[in-house]
């Protein structure tokens, strides 16, 4: 009888042990979740704005531009910038394809 109620207390015992350790095992999930997502998002912003934003522009005419839009104007023109050289041009949007 007294070594049923010894078992039945270390069974108890490995059954709470368990459990703890499955708590303590999303508690340590959970608090690492925040620094990685925010490490990835940084990441991913630093790497869009250095390599992700410059696109390639096609004319009408078959000529490709390469580079980033750096400022709309009201006329529909914009302000390119050329990836290669850094060359600022004011081109109007009406001679690019779809």
């Amino acid at each position: 009888m007294e070594r049923d109620i010894i078992f039945q207390f270390l069974q108890y015992q490995k059954h709470n042990f368990f459990l703890a350790l499955i708590v303590l095992k999303h508690e340590i999930i959970n608090m690492i979740k925040l620094p990685v997502f925010i490490v990835f998002i940084s990441l991913y912003c630093l790497n869009t704005l250095g390599f992700g934003a410059a696109r390639d522009f096609h004319s009408k005419n078959g000529q490709k531009i390469n580079g980033t839009i750096e400022k709309y104007f009201e006329d529909g023109d914009v302000l390119l910038k050329r990836t290669k050289d850094k060359q600022l041009f004011r081109i109007n949007l009406d001679i690019f394809t779809e």
